[in-house]
């Protein structure tokens, strides 16, 4: 990965940071307070913060299609088969919204993840989780900006 190279190059140079982050350029709406403070989440108790936003999709809710269009739950003895299936009857789930990534330099090398079993969620608001992978993506992040950044509603 890109950082195990950048921090092996500042190791070979002398330099030594106790954090670490990666800020993907895709995700162009988060703001420097969404840095700051993700960031002050990372204590000496938790080992990395990861961005994500909040999940439109309940994994109970998925299936996935056999060979003959045939729907199979993502979750086994979903709660949909027993009428389980108002929304807002679940907790709620995040995901990640590829924003920002911070983490203990030390941690981070020993996983070379920032997913461990003791990280934190810094959760962000849709109109500034936009991750550009597509045309489409690209289109909403121009919205969301006119609409929400820009227009500071």
């Amino acid at each position: 990965m890109v950082l195990n190279d950048l921090l092996d190059q500042c190791d070979a140079r002398g330099e030594a940071y106790d954090c670490c982050a990666i800020l993907l350029p895709t995700c162009p709406l988060r703001s420097g307070a969404d840095i700051v403070n993700a960031f002050e989440l990372l204590d000496s108790e938790t080992d990395a913060v990861v961005s994500m936003k909040a999940s439109p999709c309940i994994p109970e809710f998925v299936f996935t299609l056999d060979g003959h269009q045939k729907a199979a739950p993502l979750v086994k003895n979903s709660a949909l088969f027993k009428g389980i299936s108002r929304r807002q009857d679940y907790q709620e789930m995040f995901y990640p919204n590829g924003a920002i990534y911070l983490s203990w330099t030390s941690t981070y090398r020993e996983n070379e993840s920032f997913y461990t079993q003791n990280f934190k969620i810094y959760a962000m608001p849709e109109y500034r989780s936009v991750d550009i992978d597509v045309v489409e993506d690209l289109t909403l992040a121009e919205a969301y900006w006119k609409d929400y950044i820009n227009g500071q509603k």
